[in-house]
């Protein structure tokens, strides 16, 4: 009954109201409900939004995942369902719902959910079978109940990570969705830099002033804390600079193939998208941001011909010379990061060079299953700047190559369609996901990228995109035409 009310109001608002109505009522909220909640004006602006697109929208699983997306972009870290404690954060909520709705397709077989092989269904298997191994090796053990409470909300995670991998590869039925996510997605990309660019220039710092009725704010890393070199280090709606420019180099090479690849009428809009996430991702002075961008570029561009790349030389050398007249001095600083000097005496290096022994003399006491997932507990040993190392510590070597097999998966996949498909454009955007999903293999080498919600989300739904291309291109190419 609930879903036929809803596509009875959806038809309403679509063909009587029509969404200026909507729009209006929007705004009209956004300017009375503050003078009631002076405190909440950013998160009653950001959730009337939520209320009206989930009313105007026609839902299907591509508008699953688009929330999916939207609350792992637009809602900071900061925020998270204060009665739900540490698991409260919407997006990880979200990946639970969709592993219910997963589950529910797979008993259901009249709604389409695919059944044939997949590789990336295997993988989450795998990581299932290896989290489960690692929690009851936890438990054998023995675990303090700041432990417990850790492995406990480990489980909750992996389970969402589950969730939205699965149905990503399973429910997304052809080409033109994965696009209009992936377009989704680069747009979420653009926000993100376009707050971290407002932070920059002091306009607004949204991350610490949003505020939702419910959600507690906490702010785990202070604005002090964020300079270097002489600069703010900007992070707009991620968790830390670092996360903030490493999503942005992920997303720069399919912004780029939309850029060249779209519609002549669209790529305006798309070379707009590229300039703003390039903009962006330098302010986070960050060398992992860099070196995911300079990564994913690379083995994006390894496919692309040179008269293209002939085409964006020029443009580059313009956007450098751009970035280095609005911000005076700030390439020099970012050179400056990667100099044997600098980073002879950087303490961020020598902390994460140090992580080795400490991590390897933990490993070695349980070298097959770990401690336990989610038990180790950073105040009470250091913080880890490599998440291959935590997964190492926490899950062993069997959940460390759960994590290297998610990465492989999802980069051998689309590479396999780049060898095989004669459709240049498809085999264009596998090369894009490519060179993301391996810039998101090399940065968790240099920081705990699972543990920043906009990269683990980023990270799964790419995976997740991987299978679906795989499917579509190789698997079902005799039956499936690719749109």
């Amino acid at each position: 009954m609930s879903s036929i009310v809803r596509g009875r109001v959806s038809t309403l608002l679509h063909k009587r109201w029509g969404l200026p109505t909507v729009y209006l009522v929007v705004c009209g909220l956004s300017l009375t409900l503050p003078t009631f909640l002076p405190n909440f004006t950013l998160g009653i602006l950001v959730v009337t939004l939520f209320a009206a697109f989930a009313m105007v929208m026609r839902w299907n699983e591509q508008t699953v995942l688009g929330l999916l997306l939207a609350a792992g972009f637009l809602i900071p870290t900061s925020l998270s369902i204060e009665a739900l404690g540490q698991v409260g954060i919407p997006s990880m909520l979200i990946g639970l719902l969709l592993l219910l709705l997963w589950l529910y397709g797979r008993c259901t077989p009249e709604l389409g959910l695919d059944s044939g092989p997949q590789p990336v269904r295997y993988m989450a298997l795998y990581i299932m079978i290896a989290l489960f191994a690692s929690y009851i090796a936890g438990q054998l053990r023995g675990m303090s109940s700041l432990e417990a409470s850790g492995a406990d909300a480990t489980m909750i995670f992996v389970a969402s990570s589950l969730g939205m991998l699965l149905f990503t590869a399973d429910t997304i039925k052809d080409m033109t969705g994965v696009r209009r996510l992936l377009g989704w997605l680069v747009g979420l990309g653009v926000v993100l830099s376009v707050t971290g660019m407002l932070q920059n220039f002091q306009v607004i710092d949204i991350y610490r002033d949003l505020r939702i009725p419910g959600m507690k704010y906490f702010d785990p890393i202070g604005l002090e804390s964020l300079a270097r070199e002489g600069y703010l280090r900007v992070q707009g709606l991620a968790g830390h600079p670092i996360e903030f420019s490493v999503v942005l180099g992920m997303l720069l090479p399919i912004a780029l193939h939309f850029a060249l690849h779209s519609p002549r009428e669209q790529r305006l809009r798309w070379w707009a998208a590229v300039a703003v996430i390039g903009a962006g991702l330098p302010m986070a002075l960050s060398r992992s941001g860099i070196l995911a961008a300079g990564v994913s570029l690379v083995i994006y561009l390894l496919a692309t011909r040179v008269r293209v790349l002939a085409t964006l030389v020029p443009v580059g050398l313009v956007g450098v010379l751009g970035m280095s007249l609005v911000f005076p001095g700030l390439l020099g600083s970012i050179r400056n990061l990667f100099l044997f000097g600098y980073i002879a005496n950087d303490t961020s290096i020598s902390s994460r060079t140090d992580d080795y022994a400490i991590a390897l003399k933990l490993w070695a006491d349980y070298p097959v299953f770990g401690t336990g997932p989610g038990t180790y507990i950073p105040k009470l040993y250091r913080i880890l700047d490599n998440g291959y190392l935590y997964y190492l510590i926490t899950q062993g070597v069997f959940g460390l190559l759960g994590l290297v097999g998610l990465f492989a998966c999802g980069y051998f996949l689309v590479r396999r369609i780049e060898w095989t498909t004669k459709d240049p454009h498809m085999r264009d955007l596998a090369q894009a996901l490519a060179g993301s999903i391996a810039g998101a293999a090399l940065v968790t080498a240099t920081f705990d990228s699972f543990g920043f919600n906009i990269m683990f989300v980023t990270t799964h739904f790419l995976v997740g995109i991987a299978g679906v291309m795989w499917r579509v291109a190789i698997r079902d190419r005799d039956k499936v035409p690719v749109q």
